[in-house]
């Protein structure tokens, strides 16, 4: 009996150090656990920053997105109002000089059209060589003034045609109405 006494004694011994063991192992365990839950908290707050900071960069982004668009749409708009004060300009010069500088006044027009256009030329601007070789030919070709006093505007009439007739009617802003609105005011 003694012998059973001693030999379960030494199960039970062998028991508690497996116990103790695994007791250990756990106590290892749940401090890498706890290690692992601050990191994770870490992380956590990391990843919040790192939201808030995306967030500003692209609150940052729209509104220089909207800049640049709002930039263009100005620039655009000099440009344009500079073609139109250009043209304006031709016009008053080909009225004041007849039909060969009105003839100059269309190339001038046309390549300020290709310039400020986003296609490409695709015919080169006819040259002041050919009108000064060619007088007559001009001269009996009538200026866009004066068809446009010979009719009512039609949609056949260039702009140029239109605003010449807004100008001699007095309309107020002809110079940055499109071509449409042109026609609906002279109508």
């Amino acid at each position: 009996m003694a012998k059973k006494k001693s030999a379960a004694d030494s199960v039970v011994a062998e028991l508690k150090a497996q116990i103790k063991k695994y007791e250990k192992t756990i106590d290892r365990l749940e401090a890498r656990l706890e290690e692992r839950k601050v990191d994770v908290k870490k992380y956590k707050a990391l990843a919040d920053s790192y939201k808030s900071e995306a967030g500003k960069y692209k609150d940052k982004a729209k509104k220089a997105a909207r800049k640049a668009a709002d930039d263009a749409k100005r620039f655009a708009a000099k440009v344009e109002d500079a073609a139109d004060d250009i043209e304006d300009a031709v016009e008053d010069a080909a009225e004041k000089a007849g039909s060969r500088v009105a003839a100059a006044a269309r190339e001038t027009r046309d390549a300020v059209t290709r310039a400020t256009s986003a296609k490409p030329a695709t015919k080169a601007p006819a040259k002041k060589t050919a009108a000064k070789k060619a007088p007559a030919k001009k001269a009996a070709t009538p200026a866009p003034a004066s068809s446009a006093t010979s009719a009512s505007p039609s949609a056949d009439w260039t702009v140029t045609q239109l605003r010449a007739e807004a100008r001699r009617r007095n309309v107020a802003g002809y110079s940055r109405k499109t071509k449409a609105q042109l026609l609906t005011e002279l109508g």
